[in-house]
């Protein structure tokens, strides 16, 4: 069976995957429907990005002069969270997959997003400060 274009496209390169047509991406995500999420320095700092499965139809969906990377989608497919320092320390974000609505989750202490909840009330992430286990509530942010 032949490969898809995508994973003819995608290059492992220490134990993270680089999505298509990107220059120094260092992580990704995948919607339901294939839809590739990814951050890459391809514009002079990590911001986010998308790509069809097929590796046309690259789009930017940040562009801030802070880093903003590690996509992660909610169980419903409709949200990015994602990492990034925007505030001056690294915090979770979240936007709509279109980049539009861009806002701060965690308030204290942020870190790399890992995993939602299965009633897709609590945000699991792994702390920046103290490399621990955290959750916040996505309804409150606490």
């Amino acid at each position: 069976m032949e490969a898809s274009p995508v994973s003819r496209s995608l290059q492992r390169f220490s134990g993270r995957v680089s999505p298509p047509n990107s220059s120094s991406a260092n992580t990704v995500a995948f919607a339901p429907n294939g839809q590739v999420y990814f951050s890459s320095d391809r514009t002079g700092n990590f911001e986010l990005w998308t790509a069809s499965p097929d590796g046309t139809d690259v789009r930017q969906l940040s562009n801030d002069p802070s880093s903003d990377s590690a996509p992660f989608l909610s169980l419903d497919g409709k949200t990015i969270f994602f990492e990034s320092d925007r505030t001056g320390v690294l915090q979770i974000w979240r936007m709509n997959l279109d980049g539009s609505d861009q806002r701060q989750v965690t308030k204290d202490e942020g870190g790399l997003p890992l995993r939602i909840s299965p009633d897709g009330a609590w945000l699991y992430y792994s702390s920046s400060l103290k490399n621990t286990l955290r959750r916040v509530s996505l309804e409150t942010g606490q």
